[in-house]
């Protein structure tokens, strides 16, 4: 009997949540059986950071077009993606196609037209944020009508979307792969995990807030883990506040969890998020949370009984919060007790489960 084919279409295979989030789902559906191919449409030179099972085969879209590109460049770019999308299904012919992004599931759709293979969207960011462009979103929800199924994140960003799409759609948490727990010894250091990208992630709020809270806890140390373009700012900004000795740029890291386990606290400024795997991450595995405010963050996080939720952009709410965690060990063990008893929530087969049963319409 010939295998299954599952399809993934996304943005790239480099070191973000949603790139290990394809990783994991491409490599269970290997343990099925299946025949699984990534479609990777950012990803021109072909770089590999998760750990893909050797049997997944992946393409990468090659072209390369400037990041301040006009409307008509970006319109030609989309055909082409539509076009490099339909030739792998024909080549491919996957039973099921699972598109990461409603952009992408758009076209997926269109690209599919012919060949009619099961197709699942699965939303990634809040639909609302300053980062959408609401007339691309409406052209985006008329396409993925069409779609066969949809998969939100949190509650908050299914009732974003038009009821149609809510009627074919479930909310998935994020399953949480971990073979690390927080360490009861903490070491002196404040960690976050993120692409260095203000616009979202708002480590220069993080950057401000730590300065101010290193004045008082001079000892401590702020941890960052990614990479991204707002590198050099946000180096500069440690600079000019004075604490680059104490703000350490570390990069992406393959071994992040075992390197961020002693952590005293984990902190997270996004001003907008779909569902945080760095945060969910963290907080599952027991480190004390801080996070922001954003749409859907308090379906994770209870401020002030399992984590500490602060306003977006509050410089003196993040510092007032490391402190808290940092000066009060017994409520920082606390948080992170509550915080573990919400795992099953999160378990990895549970949630693998709905992704499958969503993904093959059972």
């Amino acid at each position: 009997m010939e295998s299954k084919k599952l399809m993934i279409v996304t943005v790239s295979l480099g070191s973000g949540g949603l790139e290990r989030m394809v990783a994991n789902i491409a490599n269970k559906y290997i343990e099925k059986g299946w025949k699984v191919c990534i479609l990777a449409l950012l990803n021109p030179e072909g770089n590999v950071f998760v750990k893909l099972d050797k049997e997944v085969v992946h393409y990468d879209f090659k072209d390369i077009s400037s990041a301040f590109a006009s409307s008509f460049e970006k319109a030609r770019k989309t055909k082409k993606w539509i076009r490099f999308i339909r030739q792998h299904i024909c080549d491919f012919r996957p039973d099921c196609i699972l598109a990461m992004t409603i952009k992408i599931g758009s076209m997926v759709v269109i690209a599919n037209k012919k060949y009619k293979s099961r197709v699942v969207v699965r939303e990634i960011s809040d639909p609302k944020s300053k980062a959408r462009n609401q007339l691309v979103n409406k052209i985006c929800f008329h396409f993925c009508k069409k779609a066969d199924g949809f998969i939100f994140q949190t509650e908050w960003e299914k009732s974003c979307f038009p009821k149609k799409i809510q009627n074919i759609g479930m909310v998935i948490p994020n399953p949480v792969v971990l073979k690390t727990n927080a360490i009861e010894e903490k070491r002196k250091a404040i960690v976050t995990m993120g692409r260095l990208l203000n616009f979202q992630k708002c480590h220069d709020v993080l950057i401000k807030s730590f300065a101010m809270f290193n004045k008082n806890y001079p000892e401590y140390k702020l941890e960052i883990y990614g990479e991204g373009p707002d590198l050099e700012f946000d180096q500069k900004l440690a600079s000019k506040l004075n604490v680059t000795n104490n703000v350490i740029f570390k990069g992406a890291c393959k071994n992040v969890h075992e390197l961020i386990a002693d952590a005293s606290c984990f902190v997270i400024t996004s001003d907008f998020e779909g569902l945080s795997n760095a945060l969910l991450e963290a907080y599952l595995m027991g480190i004390p949370c801080i996070t922001s405010d954003w749409p859907g963050a308090k379906e994770v996080v209870t401020d002030g009984v399992d984590g500490l939720v602060v306003k977006r952009g509050d410089i003196n709410g993040f510092a007032n919060a490391m402190e808290c965690i940092v000066g009060n060990k017994d409520k920082a063990s606390l948080f992170s007790k509550n915080a573990c008893n919400n795992m099953k929530k999160y378990d990895a087969e549970i949630v693998f489960e709905s992704y499958f049963k969503m993904i093959e319409g059972i």
